[in-house]
Order: C-alpha cells, then structure tokens, then sequence
C-alpha cells in the first residue's frame, strides 16, 4: 500500500479546495488487496499501522481528511480502526438507514463531537457545504475523516 498526503499551498498548510477552504489533507492508497485474502492482509499489518499513523497526523493537521483510493483498497478498513461500524459517529452512505440520518445533515453532525467517518461520501454532495460550517466552528468539537 503506497500512501501520499497531498499538502499543497504555503509550507504544507493543507490544500485549497472550493468545498473546504485551505487546511484539508488528502491522503492516497494506491495499492489494492483482496478483504478475503486474510494472510496478504496479515501481511500488510506494518504498513498498515504506518497508514494508521499518517491517518492520525493528518487528522491532527486539518479538521478535514480525505481518504481516496481505489476500490477494495482498504479505505473503510482504515477508517474502522478508527471508529467502529456501529457508532453513531460512523455514516456509510450505502446504507440506506445511515444515509437517512443525515436527512438534516447539521442537525445530525453538530452534536457529534470526535472523529466523524463518513463512508462513500459522494453519494452525499449537498453535505460539503455543511461540513465546512462544522469545521470552522471555534472550539471545534470534531474533525472529519471523509471517504
């Protein structure tokens, strides 16, 4: 698995995106590995630890982290390390019972407070908007990890 954090303007500040202003990191997989092949993913347990921690110095970095990479490159695995499936601090966009919790989007994310995961978060274009109003809030109670 090859990682990249993608830091652009000023000194590695974060990048200038239209949605959430400067200080959103980007990080890349670019390897694939198949969820059934356990011993490849046992394998993999040195670099992954080493993605877990860019992850958590990203998150430190910026309000705003996005996961991006192929399918079945271990995005959703990553990020279940770092907030399990079932919390309420965990949307997966195709499940339609997730997705519906976000029918107010700022209703159902200002109260969150923590690492937010939103899964498949391109089924969700509207919310980009709202996210950049919930990660300027001061004290800022959460940080995003989008996917």
């Amino acid at each position: 698995m090859v990682e990249t954090a993608v830091r652009g303007e000023n000194a590695g500040l974060g990048i200038r995106h239209p949605a959430f202003g400067t200080g959103t990191d980007i990080v890349t997989l670019t390897h694939h590995f198949e969820p059934e092949n356990n011993m490849r993913l046992a394998r993999l347990c040195g670099p992954l630890d080493a993605h877990l921690r860019r992850i958590e110095a990203a998150l430190r970095r910026s309000r705003i982290v996005v996961l991006v990479g192929p399918r079945q490159a271990g995005k959703t695995t990553l990020a279940r390390a770092f907030v399990p499936a079932d919390s309420s601090r965990y949307f997966d966009l195709e499940d339609p019972l997730a997705a519906s919790r976000l029918s107010e989007p700022m209703g159902a994310l200002a109260p969150l407070t923590g690492l937010v995961v939103m899964d498949e978060i391109q089924r969700a274009p509207d919310i980009f908007p709202v996210l950049r109003v919930l990660a300027d809030r001061v004290p800022n109670p959460a940080r995003f990890l989008l996917l």
